[in-house]
């Protein structure tokens, strides 16, 4: 649902059946009038867990501090997702559509990093071949200059997450997950 009719969309997707998995999903708004919302989940152990998400902002407002979202466990049994903390938007309420997937035999290690310019975090070590990452984050900025938001991030060998900003003009919050 695009609500604001400006252009079409092109939308991939793929869905995944991992035997042996336990996934829960469910949807969160934070209204227009708060920073942040919380979700309350079933008990999962964190160092077997990770969190995926996608959001949409409903309304006029399409800066970067009120439309990059962060989503965390706050515990064991709450998410949390958060834009740029103490900013509200009377014209913008987010909805995120959000997945907790735990996997019996994986090694899930997560952090927060802020990120100015390029850095690297140090992880236990993991096997190449088998490990993947996925991260999220809000920004300090505000405006549609987007470049000012862009990251990447490589898991540059068994034991360095490599994150690379475009620009160092405002800082990104990022929280990562390297799954193996």
């Amino acid at each position: 649902d695009l609500n604001e009719g400006d252009c079409a969309a092109t939308v991939s997707w793929q869905v995944v059946q991992w035997n042996g998995i336990t996934v829960q999903s469910g949807q969160s708004t934070i209204p227009d009038s708060q920073d942040s919302v919380t979700a309350s989940i079933s008990a999962v152990n964190l160092s077997r867990t990770f969190l995926i998400f996608g959001s949409a902002s409903i309304g006029t407002d399409q800066g970067m501090d009120s439309n990059l979202i962060q989503g965390s466990f706050a515990s064991s049994t709450q998410l949390s997702f958060i834009h740029e903390p103490g900013t509200t938007y009377a014209s913008a309420e987010r909805i995120i559509d959000w997945y907790v997937v735990e996997i019996p035999d994986s090694y899930v290690q997560e952090g927060t990093t802020s990120l100015g310019s390029d850095t690297t975090e140090t992880i236990n070590s993991v096997n190449m071949s088998s490990t993947f990452h996925w991260s999220s984050g809000w920004n300090t900025g505000g405006g549609q200059t987007y470049t000012n938001s862009l990251y990447t991030i490589n898991l540059s060998d068994s034991t360095t997450l490599q994150l690379d900003k475009q620009t160092t003009s405002q800082t990104q919050n990022i929280q990562w997950y390297v799954i193996q």
